[in-house]
């Protein structure tokens, strides 16, 4: 009985869906799921927002920012919870114009389906994404899918938190990832490629606990070994402490690592 109830429910869902206009819209909603509502950038449905900061100005926590396919010339601050898509990674594109970092995270953001590429690099900090805590805020970004190219740096961890990038590319950054004072995040299943330094992190030794951020299972295009990948590093030795924000250190070299690397470069959808 549960079983035919389900059914019946399944097509009644089907069929109120189908007088809905625009109807690749409601498709791609179905792709993925979400307790919020949904708003599209690009494509040519009614009320399509034409950039994507507009729509997440207008979003909502739990809300699913859409983007269909182009080259959007944007630097995004995402400040709401939200799920921010793009309709496929070889497609959908986020340009910094080699200014500034090109998506700065400050909320629980997954992120996924865009090439993010040129940032700035005027500073040395610029990413093309960044994310950094805030005062009494604590919250999770996840990356999964996306082609993070040509960046200064490609994604830029700064004193947060449990942090997941899994399942990217890394091409032809000047750093693909740096970690400065992050802990526990995990950096999983991505390809590392023709990037100058893969991966870099940063913390202060007395002033932190040891990190335990898990580098596992990533493809990197110059380690061809069962042997765990080595990941250079800092630990800063603090001398003194002048004043908040004015730390004396001694750096020393340090070293962490991916225990599992992979022989092969994995497969992620819409990478051509």
């Amino acid at each position: 009985m549960k079983r035919k109830c389900l059914a019946v429910g399944i097509i009644l869902l089907f069929v109120g869906t189908s007088i809905i206009p625009a109807i690749a819209q409601e498709t791609e909603k179905t792709l993925q799921t979400s307790r919020g509502e949904w708003l599209y950038v690009g494509g040519s449905g009614p009320g399509n927002y034409s950039r994507i900061q507009d729509a997440i100005n207008a979003s909502s926590d739990g809300d699913t920012v859409f983007v269909y396919a182009g080259t959007y010339f944007e630097h995004l601050q995402v400040f709401r919870s939200i799920f921010l898509r793009g309709q496929a990674m070889d497609k959908t594109t986020i340009d910094g114009q080699d200014t500034g970092t090109v998506v700065l995270i400050n909320a629980n953001v997954t992120i996924s389906g865009f090439t993010i590429q040129h940032s700035g690099c005027i500073y040395g900090y610029e990413a093309g994404i960044q994310t950094k805590s805030q005062p009494d805020m604590s919250y999770v970004m996840t990356a999964t899918g996306n082609r993070i190219q040509d960046n200064n740096i490609g994604v830029s961890i700064q004193k947060s938190e449990r942090h997941r990038i899994i399942g990217n590319t890394f091409m032809n950054n000047e750093k693909g990832i740096a970690l400065f004072l992050a802990q526990d995040c995990i950096i999983q299943n991505n390809n590392f490629i023709n990037n100058t330094i893969d991966g870099f992190f940063q913390y202060f030794f007395f002033l932190q606990k040891l990190p335990r951020n898990n580098w596992n299972g990533n493809y990197w295009n110059d380690w061809h070994s069962l042997l765990p990948k080595p990941i250079k590093g800092t630990k800063e030795w603090i001398l003194f402490v002048l004043r908040p924000g004015a730390v004396y250190t001694i750096p020393f070299k340090w070293v962490n690592f991916d225990w599992h690397p992979a022989q092969e470069p994995y497969d992620i959808p819409g990478m051509s």
